[in-house]
């Protein structure tokens, strides 16, 4: 049957900037062999030609697009078979794009740490970017430089599928032996080449945790209900739930 022996397209490390062109190829060797059967694929989903332009030349299937956006970002695929079998192959597009804070969790705009034990703060900031982008930590809209106070890490994120077209990075800033005086505003500002984003995140002493927020019930049976929500800003210290409940015919829980 016919074997895909090689392809062509862009990784990570390969990302496409915006607006510029972009050739995926499938190199097919078989006999018999129709390049015009072969069939190509994006997130899964066979895709339609109105944005790509197929070619063929040799043993060469490709797709060109002139001008790439973020959106044409994904795993793309090529597939072709004869009567004697099919071959199959992934192809990822990577796409950079400027930097983007997760703003979507609660309570990630809040920490809280107690001043009067010396203790240390982390102030967590979650961004997605391709290129890496480069992390500016400010009090006050002061920019903070590493120190004895001050010590700025950026993890990249493992994720959580085999293909991801995003980078996601955790941006900790640790604040050591904390006094009242460090309380307040802090600034997280992450830059790439593409541009800027910022977020605020307040630093507080110990304080109640936040209410829950999204409270689902997401299974039932007979003798038993699963409930799950997103747990709020827990004030600085582990949080711990408890579930009240009354029957529908009951007024107290």
């Amino acid at each position: 049957g016919p074997v895909i022996t090689r392809t062509q397209g862009y990784s990570i490390s390969e990302a496409l900037m915006p607006g510029s062109s972009a050739i995926l190829i499938c190199v097919i060797d078989g006999n018999p062999i129709d390049l015009n059967k072969v069939r190509w694929f994006k997130n899964n989903q066979e895709l339609s030609f109105d944005q790509w332009e197929k070619r063929i030349e040799g043993n060469d299937a490709s797709l060109i697009r002139k001008s790439i956006n973020r959106e044409d970002a994904g795993q793309y695929a090529c597939e072709i078979d004869n009567q004697f079998g099919n071959s199959h192959a992934t192809l990822p597009l990577i796409v950079q794009y400027a930097p983007e804070i997760d703003r979507s969790v609660p309570g990630r705009d809040k920490a809280a740490t107690d001043s009067d034990r010396l203790l240390t703060a982390e102030i967590h900031c979650y961004v997605s970017a391709i290129p890496k982008p480069t992390v500016i930590w400010m009090k006050d809209n002061q920019l903070l430089s590493s120190s004895s106070r001050y010590q700025s890490i950026l993890n990249e994120q493992i994720p959580s599928s085999s293909f991801s077209s995003n980078l996601l990075f955790e941006a900790i800033l640790y604040v050591y032996n904390v006094t009242k005086s460090d309380y307040g505003i802090y600034q997280c500002k992450v830059e790439n080449k593409l541009g800027i984003d910022m977020t605020q995140i307040i630093l507080t002493g110990l304080t109640i945790p936040d209410s829950p927020s999204q409270i689902h019930i997401t299974n039932t049976s007979h003798s038993s209900v699963l409930i799950s929500w997103t747990p709020g800003f827990d004030g600085g210290f582990q949080q711990t739930f408890q579930i009240r409940y009354r029957l529908s015919t009951d007024n107290y829980y």
